[in-house]
């Protein structure tokens, strides 16, 4: 989802107002260290960081962390299905809000639990 960002390109998908749950590589290692270190952890965890965003907002402060503008309008859910396929763009244009509140009864403490701290260490 960067790339566009990277050339000038960032916008919304469809309404822009879906939920994209997200999380830092560097927290999702440490999601499997603790669950291989500690014997405690047992079923499924959702590893994905605690403050999901709405799309818009991704976008919006991936272009800030990049230093790009982001004035584009919303890309039409009708072009996201001609390019992606109806199938594959549903990834994209309807929201999934995922909970870590399992992993975080277990007491994982996130490195970086919100997108924008999470940018400036991948991005700078």
């Amino acid at each position: 989802m960067l790339l566009p960002v990277k050339f000038g390109l960032g916008s919304p998908l469809a309404s822009g107002k879906q939920i994209i749950s997200w999380i830092h590589l560097d927290d999702l290692c440490g999601i499997f260290i603790k669950a291989l270190e500690e014997d405690i952890m047992k079923g499924i965890y959702n590893a994905v960081a605690p403050e999901p965003v709405q799309n818009r907002e991704f976008m919006q402060q991936c272009a800030y962390a990049m230093g790009r503008p982001f004035f584009l309008p919303h890309v039409p859910e009708t072009i996201l299905n001609i390019v992606l396929g109806k199938e594959k763009s549903k990834s994209v244009t309807q929201g999934i809000n995922v909970s870590s509140e399992k992993i975080q009864k277990q007491d994982y403490l996130f490195l970086y639990p919100d997108l924008n701290s999470a940018l400036k260490n991948l991005i700078g």
